[in-house]
């Protein structure tokens, strides 16, 4: 590429200027415009000779564009600034992309999390170090070192090293449990073999309430025991459905209202909004992450608010009977307790009016020992 200079000449005797300079200067793509104006290259050392010679009184001679070397010169002067910014900013990036910028330890306590944190410390595993790490060295190194620890993984996403840890169960000692009701029930036998008995056939019983302590009284004194009993018991469950005939239902009209904003870094910013004047009404909020990193994290907000209307709603019990009954026995077969067997199920509808209970009664038969 030449090193010109394109140049915007004014006067009012042009043809003897451009008669001047194509004689004693070597000029490119000269262009007349009019009579007082015209267009034209020059070479750099020619521009500034033919100012030295011509008379700037009559001639006004101004620079339009430039080409070769010092218009890249000119370009690179104009955006140092931000050729060194992007320079820190990609240099920033590339850094920080090979460091930790956050360690995550989950499933272990405070104590363990702390230990397990000067664990890695000393295996030069830090905040803002080298995300080069061996993750099968880092787990056997913290199964090995951190007693509480029984089961330990680790993995890198991204600048965040994750570890997942599963304690050690605390060593228990052995207790004697009394005997508790697991339900409430009708007691049909005990036999109590060892232990004390706190009840007998034919009691009702509330559940949690106790029918034989894990002890017994020798003279004055307590003395702690393992019970061993043989308890049978019946118990009844209940599953109740109620059926309403007029019922009154919140529905969207169709109507709403939505209030936004942008947030980045904590603060909210061209915000929208509003005023909600239903009287009723469903607000959803909702987030978006737009991006999502440590120099541009841009959240959009929305909040929506949906107009409601009450709606009043009759229902035919006959049409919807089977549904509810069904619905009843299953709710009732939900409660069955583990270990038990069903001796009878009912059902029957208690009518109250313009409310109806659907209920589904079951008998249950169960047996308690450890003999």
């Amino acid at each position: 590429m030449r090193n010109l200079y394109r140049i915007r000449v004014f006067g009012l005797n042009l043809d003897r200027f451009v008669n001047f300079v194509r004689n004693n200067y070597k000029v490119y793509n000269l262009c007349r415009i009019s009579h007082e104006e015209l267009i034209m290259e020059i070479s750099y050392n020619s521009y500034f000779k033919l100012l030295s010679k011509i008379d700037s009184s009559c001639y006004n001679i101004t620079i339009e564009k430039v080409f070769g070397y010092k218009y890249f010169l000119s370009l690179l002067r104009r955006n140092v600034a931000l050729i060194v910014s992007l320079t820190i900013v990609l240099s920033t990036v590339l850094f920080l992309s090979t460091r930790l910028l956050r360690i995550n330890i989950y499933g272990a306590n405070s104590d363990t999390r702390q230990e397990i944190l000067r664990l890695l410390e000393d295996r030069d595993v830090s905040i803002m170090g080298s995300n080069n790490i061996t993750i099968a060295n880092l787990e056997k190194d913290i199964l090995e070192n951190v007693d509480t620890v029984s089961m330990v993984s680790a993995m890198i996403k991204g600048n965040v090293l994750i570890v997942n840890v599963k304690e050690k169960l605390p060593k228990i000692g052995m207790n004697f449990a009394d005997v508790l009701a697991p339900c409430n029930m009708i007691i049909e036998s005990i036999d109590c073999y060892q232990g004390t008995s706190m009840k007998k056939a034919g009691e009702i019983v509330r559940k949690g309430e106790l029918i034989i302590g894990a002890y017994d009284i020798v003279g004055d004194e307590k003395i702690a025991i393992e019970p061993i009993y043989d308890i049978s018991y019946t118990t009844y469950i209940t599953g109740t459905v109620e059926f309403h005939q007029i019922t009154k239902k919140m529905v969207r009209t169709g109507h709403k209202i939505v209030d936004s904003c942008y947030n980045m870094f904590g603060n909210d910013f061209l915000k929208t909004y509003r005023k909600c004047e239903y009287s009723s009404y469903d607000v959803e909020h909702e987030e978006m992450t737009i991006f999502e990193n440590m120099f541009l994290p841009l959240v959009v907000k929305k909040t929506t608010y949906y107009e409601l209307e009450e709606v009043t709603i009759n229902h035919d019990f006959e049409q919807e009977k089977e549904r509810l009954l069904l619905e009843s026995e299953k709710i009732a077969e939900s409660k069955i307790i583990p270990m038990t067997t069903i001796v009878s199920t009912t059902q029957d509808i208690v009518d109250m009016g313009t409310k109806k209970l659907v209920q589904t009664h079951i008998e249950l038969k169960g047996r308690l020992t450890n003999d």
